[in-house]
């Protein structure tokens, strides 16, 4: 398996909040939040092939994404989103461990990076 390796800097994420770092905060707090459950969310719709919940959930985690300003892991989630459109659950279930991999290392990187 390809381990993702993308570096990112604080005034890069800060940059996508037009330098705002209590409103970039503000949202990483709300990504934390949802994030675990919304991981939960897309691999309870694969076994009941809700194709309608990834699709939402996906594109809903893929907006969060875009806000913090990083194109690698913005081009993931895009990707993945149009994966769950197509609605193909083999497709779905097998591009979702790169997904998966990539908000993981996002989540890490931002709590790295921004101190509550």
């Amino acid at each position: 398996m390809n381990k993702l390796k993308i570096v990112i800097s604080l005034q890069q994420v800060l940059d996508g909040f037009a330098g705002d770092a209590e409103l970039m905060k503000g949202f990483y707090n709300i990504y934390k939040k949802n994030y675990f459950t919304r991981m939960i969310d897309i691999e309870k719709s694969f076994e009941s092939l809700d194709f309608d919940s990834i699709y939402r959930t996906v594109h809903t985690l893929k907006g969060s994404i875009l806000n913090f300003n990083i194109p690698e892991f913005s081009e993931i989630a895009k990707g993945y989103e149009l994966v769950a459109k197509g609605r193909n659950i083999e497709e779905i279930k097998d591009k979702y461990t790169k997904f998966k991999e990539a908000c993981d290392l996002l989540m890490a990187l931002l709590d790295e990076k921004i101190q509550d």
